[in-house]
């Protein structure tokens, strides 16, 4: 028998916040947009996340080696960055959020689907 235990429970807990978040986002920016601007705001913000990812894939042993950077210090830093998102998130405290931003243009929704965590609002 498998028991979950606090630290499972905790890396259960950050995996799930994640997509929900950009999901409720999305469904937000559904609401003044048309099918075809949201088909086209999905497609730019994947190949944008894509595009990040594979940049920081690349950039990430010489910016390591550069900045004198220890993966253990880069995990900390990460499990701290997410830690205080995720507790912001459960007490519903949107960090780094300011009230009516939110445009209809492109670039703002792909603004509000690649940074769901410092993006969303209280709707």
């Amino acid at each position: 028998m498998n028991q979950l235990s606090l630290g499972g429970a905790f890396i259960a807990f950050l995996a799930v916040v994640g997509p929900p978040k950009v999901l409720l986002s999305f469904a937000a920016l559904a609401r003044s947009r048309t099918t075809a601007e949201l088909h086209t705001l999905a497609l730019v913000s994947a190949a944008a996340a894509a595009f990040i990812g594979l940049l920081a894939d690349f950039a990430a042993p010489a910016l390591y080696g550069l900045f004198h950077i220890s993966t253990q210090a880069l995990e900390i830093a990460g499990g701290a960055i997410f830690f205080i998102y995720a507790i912001g998130l459960v007490l519903g405290l949107h960090l780094g959020s300011e009230p009516g931003t939110t445009g209809p243009g492109l670039a703002e929704g792909v603004r509000e689907l690649l940074l769901p965590f410092t993006s969303a609002r209280s709707r």
